[in-house]
C-alpha cells in the first residue's frame, strides 16, 4: 500500500517540473516543501480535461459522488490496480477520472525488532515523479464540493517486497500522459500493472517520527544515524 509520502522539494522546483513536463504554467504550491503527506490532507495533483494538463490540490482519501452521506468514514486511500476496474466503488473514476500525484518519495515499514521501522523510497533520476491516482468530486447538501483521491497500487517490486507486498503505481512521463488521456492504458492495459523497475529505486531508513502526522519537517526525511542503506 501507500499511505504516507512526501514532496520536499521548493515551490519553483515543482512549478519548473509542471512546465517542462505537462506545459502547465504558474503553477505555485506555496506550501512546499511536505515531508509527510498523511491521509485526510491535501496532495498535489496532476489532471487532463481534453484540451490541457492541470494541476490542482486533492483531499487524500477518496469520496465518491453517488455516496449520499458526506460523515461516511469509507474513504480509501488506495485501490488495487488489478480489481478498481470492476469494483462499483471505483469503476466510474477508473474510466473517467484519472489523475497524477505527484511525490519525490513514499514510505514504507520494515518491522525490525518487534516495532515497524519507516523506510523511505525515492527515485534514483528524478528528483519528483507521478503515482497513479482516481479522483472524485462529492457535492453535499449544501452545494460544498470537495474534490478527493485514492492511489492506485500494484505488487511489489524485488526492491520493496522484502517490506510491503504492496507499492504504488509509478509511472515515468510517458506512461503518465497516456494514463491520464486513456490511450494506451485501454489498449495494453497489463503494461500498466507491471510493477516499477527496481533497479531505478532506492531506500533507506528514517526515524520513527514520521509515523505521527503532526510531524511535517525535514528530520522526517533525513537517514536514520544508526542504519541507512
Amino acid at each position: 500500500m501507500c499511505g504516507r509520502f512526501s514532496l520536499a522539494v521548493a515551490p519553483w522546483a515543482l512549478e519548473a517540473y509542471l512546465e517542462n513536463t505537462y506545459n502547465i504554467e504558474g503553477a505555485m504550491f506555496d506550501e512546499l516543501p511536505r515531508y509527510n503527506i498523511a491521509p485526510s490532507q491535501p496532495l498535489i495533483a496532476v489532471i487532463f480535461d481534453g484540451k490541457r494538463y492541470r494541476a490542482g490540490r486533492l483531499k487524500w482519501g477518496l469520496l465518491p459522488s453517488f455516496i449520499t452521506k458526506e460523515t461516511s468514514s469509507f474513504r480509501p486511500i488506495n485501490a488495487r490496480i488489478e480489481t478498481a476496474p470492476e469494483k462499483p466503488y471505483f469503476r466510474q473514476a477508473f474510466k473517467k477520472r484519472r489523475c497524477l500525484i505527484l511525490a519525490d518519495g513514499f514510505y514504507e515499514w520494515q518491522r525490525e525488532d518487534h516495532k515497524k521501522m519507516p523506510m523511505r523510497i525515492q527515485h534514483k533520476r528524478d528528483p519528483i515523479f507521478a503515482m497513479a491516482g482516481l479522483y472524485e468530486t462529492h457535492t453535499d447538501n449544501d452545494g460544498v464540493k470537495t474534490h478527493t483521491v485514492t492511489i492506485l497500487t500494484t505488487e511489489a517490486n524485488t526492491l520493496i517486497k522484502p517490506i510491503h507486498d504492496r507499492m504504488p503505481v509509478i509511472l515515468d512521463r510517458a506512461k503518465s500522459k497516456t494514463w491520464l488521456e486513456n490511450n494506451a492504458f485501454d489498449a495494453q492495459p497489463e503494461t500498466y500493472k507491471i510493477p516499477y523497475q527496481a533497479e531505478d529505486l532506492t531506500l533507506y531508513s528514517v526515524n520513527d517520527i514520521v509515523n505521527s502526522p503532526k510531524n511535517d519537517i525535514e528530520a522526517c526525511i533525513e537517514p536514520r544515524s544508526d542504519k541507512a542503506f
